[in-house]
């Protein structure tokens, strides 16, 4: 028989953006968000992870089907508390 242990992660997060279009065919993008998960720990109870993001991207649309996407993206991720930083 399978055993299965389950156990709920709590998480929440979100990002905003604002799109705007400079030509009927290129437009920028610019974002930010962030995400905080609760990860269950049995020898140190529960470990908070938190990342941090910030994205822009430029998107050129040559023809109805067809996008071109040129997209950079920083990530902080960090575990507060602790004296690991460190940016992706």
């Amino acid at each position: 028989m399978l055993a299965v242990n389950i156990e709920a992660i709590e998480a929440w997060g979100g990002n905003v953006w604002i799109e705007h279009w400079s030509t009927d065919s290129l437009y920028p993008v610019e974002a930010v968000g962030q995400a905080e998960t609760e990860l269950p720990n049995r020898a140190t109870h529960a470990r908070t992870n938190v990342q941090a993001s910030f994205h822009v991207n430029l998107q050129w649309r040559p023809a109805s089907r067809a996008n071109i996407i040129i997209e950079a993206m920083y990530v902080h991720h960090f575990l507060p508390g602790a004296r690991i930083r460190r940016d992706i």
